[in-house]
């Protein structure tokens, strides 16, 4: 369920059910999808008809994270009508794979100027990939993932990765209160 949403007062359905907390990850990938596109218009990163073009590294198909996360950058893409989306592929959430994967989307859509990850490990590991080939994240391509990792905050610091979301992890502590 949404904000504001619900599944039914406690103890309704299930006899030993309190409640539950879960994040919005449908609401957090549109943010990040309009994060990165934003930025990338206010720096001109832009095709000739004003266009942002994006690629997306996905975690697991089957895992719920990355699926909601994917169905928020879709929503952004099919609203804003100002969001080339090439492709999304799926990962194992492995930064290893996701350079590997990375790389070969940067060179399949040279134009591609935004990279929308579904997590940090992913994000950092589109870093390295543009690197090697040539580009210059944080100047001709801007990154975005989730998860607030030490790593992924300092390459915020230093202009690597343009934002990473996150939150979730604290969770436990906002059930509490």
């Amino acid at each position: 369920a949404g904000v504001g949403q619900s599944y039914g007062a406690p103890r309704k359905r299930h006899a030993n059910w309190l409640g539950t907390m879960e994040s919005d990850g449908e609401a957090a990938g549109y943010a990040l999808a309009c994060l990165l596109a934003d930025e990338t218009k206010t720096r001109g990163l832009l095709d000739e008809g004003g266009k942002v073009h994006m690629i997306a590294l996905a975690g697991i198909v089957s895992d719920a994270g990355s699926s909601d996360r994917v169905q928020g950058l879709q929503r952004a893409v099919a609203e804003r009508g100002d969001i080339v989306l090439h492709q999304v592929v799926p990962t194992d959430w492995s930064r290893e794979e996701a350079k590997r994967k990375a790389a070969v989307l940067l060179e399949r859509f040279p134009t591609t100027a935004s990279v929308w990850a579904a997590s940090d490990p992913l994000a950092l590991g589109a870093v390295e990939s543009a690197k090697t080939l040539g580009r210059k994240p944080g100047e001709d391509l801007l990154l975005g993932g989730f998860d607030w990792t030490r790593e992924a905050l300092e390459a915020v610091e230093s202009g690597e990765l343009y934002t990473t979301i996150g939150g979730h992890f604290m969770e436990g502590g906002w059930v509490l209160v």
